[in-house]
């Protein structure tokens, strides 16, 4: 396995992965407090924690996938967001058995909106690292 070449997905898959927790704790702390008072900013920073649990989750089966390089990589990533995204759901359905409180319609959506977001980040990284190494 040649370290050298997975050593920069593995450094920005990182560094996204450590940014995206940070903005949990700083929506938390002080977005959704702060919005408060306004409807649409309030909704959005409810629903963050959603959409950043299934990118985050999503993200380390497309780190695997890039890093490893694997064959079915893409099935791989495929088949992880989508049962992200089933669990999520399955979760707002059963409030108070899971992470969710409440069922809101608006987690599911970005909920999905977070496992795509992980796929459209696979097939980009994947185009990157294809064009950095063509033989590949």
């Amino acid at each position: 396995m040649k370290l050298k070449g997975n050593i920069g997905v593995f450094i920005a898959i990182s560094a996204i992965l450590t940014i995206l927790f940070e903005l949990i704790a700083l929506n938390r702390e002080y977005i959704r407090p702060a919005a408060r008072d306004t409807g649409f900013l309030y909704t959005l920073s409810g629903c963050f924690p959603s959409f950043i649990t299934a990118y985050l989750i999503s993200l380390i089966a497309v780190s695997i996938a890039l890093i490893k390089k694997l064959q079915n990589g893409r099935r791989m990533v495929y088949i992880v967001s989508i049962w992200i995204f089933a669990m999520l759901t399955i979760d707002e359905f059963f409030t108070g058995w899971g992470a969710s409180k409440y069922f809101d319609k608006l987690d599911i959506l970005a909920s999905a909106l977070g496992s795509l977001l992980a796929i459209i980040t696979y097939e980009i990284a994947l185009r990157i690292q294809r064009n950095k190494n063509p033989g590949s």
